[in-house]
């Protein structure tokens, strides 16, 4: 037992909507609002779908859509606001 040999597993996906379901779950850290998530999975939807009967995994989607979007985990934080404070500026809004 010296060697652990390490095994890369993949899930099987009883349907499409599980697979979208693990695709949202994937994109919650980018702080979309339930709307955006909406426009998205009607955006990608075809991408979705040809990525489901590929085999690819869910995350594989997740990251192609935020890096297409250039997202950050930053959610308000990842705008940029030029030279001023970001604190005081948010709150002054």
């Amino acid at each position: 037992m010296k060697y652990i040999k390490k095994w890369t597993l993949f899930e099987k996906f009883n349907s499409i909507d599980e697979y979208i379901y693990y695709v949202t779950d994937n994109l919650k850290k980018y702080n979309i609002f339930q709307s955006e998530m909406n426009d998205l999975l009607n955006r990608y939807h075809d991408e979705i779908q040809a990525s489901y009967d590929d085999g690819r995994q869910p995350f594989q989607v997740a990251q192609k859509i935020a890096k297409d979007l250039e997202l950050d985990s930053g959610g308000l934080m990842q705008y940029k606001m030029g030279s001023i404070n970001r604190f005081q500026e948010i709150k002054y809004l």
